[in-house]
């Protein structure tokens, strides 16, 4: 039935609305439902966004991450990569911003009451100990900083050092006379991880040092000369040192991590909601929506109630009434010629019973929802009054 009634094609308009992959696996997940109270929530939540979105015309979404496989392999012990720790910071600094932005519109308006939206973001810890830890020692471009560890500063001081007195060494070589006669290219490259010189294979033993490769061609050998094999050396274990630090570095890094598993998981299922709370609420917006009012009494009534998939035929309207006694069913379509729009007829009498997903003007009535937010199944399900 939800695919006669092309249930995946309203939610492909839901997920354009997403700020995360967070948010999509939400609108992927959603289905009907026939419990009163859990659609009265739906309502009420996308309502606050909707209130939000009023007062501020946005929300900062920005950084969310679905951070969930990393957060559970740190906690059993596998060391994450630098760009990991990268996005979990980012996605603790974005609850932090939403819980700023929502108290602080809260402060601002004093007649504005958000208690969903509070409750949501007061179960985001803050971590900023933990973000402040991955930021000092992860970039944003997910590399290892100096800052993260003084063995690691002074390791990568020497790598610098030793770069230096390397090519330094290597320029005197272009530099000379014979450079032109003894050299392919006036270039420093690098060969097994060491500089090294493009050398005519005529002249490969002028340099001394080894020769570590050669060129397609066999015209042109890549020497280390024997002057700079010392301070390549000495680079090499430099930078051996680095990387050994670097890798003690990230399994601290995972270890923190891992000791907040369980409060990162909730962090990301509040920021996950959230962003599908605002997603409802700007497809609301788009589709010009209203909020029904739900009862239990199986009554029903939907004047100029209008499908969303159908927008581009401005002019159709249905309006649906249900009576509680003979639970029987009527209808009045219209379309701007005065004649019914039938081959959809059957299709939303389904749609607004199952999933109530319509779109309505009205002149005095401002207040907007989104339809999606209140699926229901069949006859017996909560319906909407308005």
């Amino acid at each position: 039935m939800l695919k006669t009634l092309e249930y995946d094609k309203l939610k492909h308009h839901l997920a354009e609305h997403v700020s995360s992959a967070l948010g999509k696996e939400r609108v992927a997940e959603l289905t009907p439902s026939a419990d009163f109270h859990e659609v009265t929530e739906w309502l009420d939540e996308t309502d606050e966004g909707v209130h939000v979105l009023r007062y501020r015309g946005h929300i900062p979404l920005g950084g969310l991450h679905d951070i969930r496989s990393e957060v559970k392999r740190a906690a059993l012990g596998s060391v994450l990569e630098a760009k990991s720790f990268n996005e979990i910071a980012e996605t603790i600094r974005s609850g932090n911003v939403i819980r700023q932005f929502t108290e602080r519109l809260l402060s601002e308006e004093e007649d504005l009451k958000l208690p969903i939206m509070t409750a949501v973001v007061e179960d985001i810890a803050p971590l900023k100990e933990l973000a402040q830890t991955l930021r000092q020692a992860i970039g944003e471009d997910g590399h290892v900083l100096d800052s993260a560890s003084s063995a690691l500063r002074s390791a990568r001081q020497q790598i610098r050092t030793l770069e230096s007195t390397v090519r330094s060494r290597l320029e005197q070589f272009l530099r000379a006379k014979d450079a032109d006669t003894k050299l392919s290219d006036r270039v420093i490259t690098v060969r097994n991880d060491r500089y090294v010189l493009p050398v005519k294979a005529a002249y490969r033993h002028s340099y001394g040092g080894m020769v570590h490769d050669q060129s397609s061609s066999g015209q042109t050998v890549f020497v280390e000369p024997q002057s700079v094999v010392n301070a390549n050396n000495q680079l090499r274990e430099a930078r051996m040192k680095e990387k050994q630090e670097i890798e003690k570095i990230l399994r601290e890094l995972t270890g923190e991590v891992g000791v907040y598993e369980a409060v990162l998981l909730e962090n990301v299922e509040q920021l996950g909601r959230i962003d599908f709370m605002f997603a409802k609420a700007r497809y609301s917006h788009e589709i010009t929506a209203v909020k029904p009012k739900l009862n239990e009494r199986f009554y029903l009534s939907y004047p100029e109630a209008r499908h969303p998939l159908l927008m581009v035929i401005r002019s159709f309207q249905q309006t649906l009434y249900l009576a509680m006694s003979t639970r029987r069913l009527s209808s009045q379509d219209r379309t701007q010629a005065g004649k019914p729009l039938r081959s959809k007829r059957q299709d939303f009498s389904h749609l607004w019973l199952s999933q109530v997903c319509f779109y309505r003007q009205l002149k005095k009535q401002k207040h907007r929802c989104s339809p999606m937010c209140m699926p229901t199944s069949g006859m017996s399900s909560p319906l909407s009054k308005v």
